[in-house]
Order: C-alpha cells, then sequence, then structure tokens
C-alpha cells in the first residue's frame, strides 16, 4: 500500500466511526427518552391505581429502579462531562484575558469544572 491509500483508507475509517458514533448517540437518546417514559408511566401507575391493572402495577416504581442500563448511563454520563469541559473551556478563556480575582475565580472554576468532567466519566458502582 502506498502512502496515499494508507491517508485514503485512514479518512474512510474515520468517516465509518463517526457514522457509528452517530448511531450509537442516537440509540442511546432513544433509550434515555424510553426510560423516562417507563418511570413516568410507573409513576403513574403507582399514583393512581384505581381499577384492576392499575392495581397490579403497585410497586412498580420500585421495580423500575433495579433496572440497570449500564451503556445508556456511560453515554449520559459522557455527554454530561462534555457539557462541563464546555463551561472549563469558557472559564479558561476568561481567565485567560483577565486578571486580578476574576481571573482567579475562574481558574478555579476550570480546575473545579475539569475535576467534576473526569469524575462524570467514571463508572458508577453499583448501588448508587
Amino acid at each position: 500500500m502506498t502512502q496515499l491509500d494508507l491517508q485514503q483508507r485512514l479518512e474512510q475509517t474515520e468517516t465509518e466511526r463517526e457514522a457509528l458514533q452517530q448511531q450509537v448517540n442516537a440509540l442511546a437518546a432513544e433509550n434515555l427518552a424510553l426510560k423516562k417514559f417507563a418511570w413516568d408511566e410507573a409513576v403513574l401507575a403507582d399514583n393512581e391505581k384505581q381499577d384492576r391493572w392499575m392495581m397490579e402495577c403497585t410497586g412498580a416504581r420500585d421495580r423500575f429502579r433495579d433496572l440497570e442500563t449500564p451503556a445508556t448511563d456511560a453515554i449520559r454520563r459522557q455527554w454530561m462531562a462534555d457539557g462541563v469541559d464546555e463551561f472549563a473551556s469558557e472559564q479558561k478563556m476568561i481567565a485567560d484575558s483577565t486578571d486580578g480575582d476574576y481571573q482567579r475565580f475562574s481558574r478555579a472554576a476550570q480546575c473545579r469544572a475539569e475535576f467534576f468532567a473526569e469524575q462524570l466519566r467514571q463508572p458508577e458502582e453499583s448501588g448508587q
């Protein structure tokens, strides 16, 4: 393979990876929406309990809390961390363009945000 062939293959692979990442993000977004819908329905079922079917759903909220979706939760944490990274970047820009107390406050916010983003990216411990 020539250098040009390798470069083209690399570009193709990157394009494919980006497409797959978009699919993963779309699936995660749908899954989060489904989880919210299921949670809302479980709350409604527990709150109403007016007919026989609703009576059978007693405790639906408790059963729903036991539902584990680690892949979706990891993607959600990544999205949250990305937002915190944006905030940290903004604080860095502010700190780089100011001085005095405002610079110190912005640097502190930047450092704290970077630390928090790192924590968000860590796997959650079971039972939390």
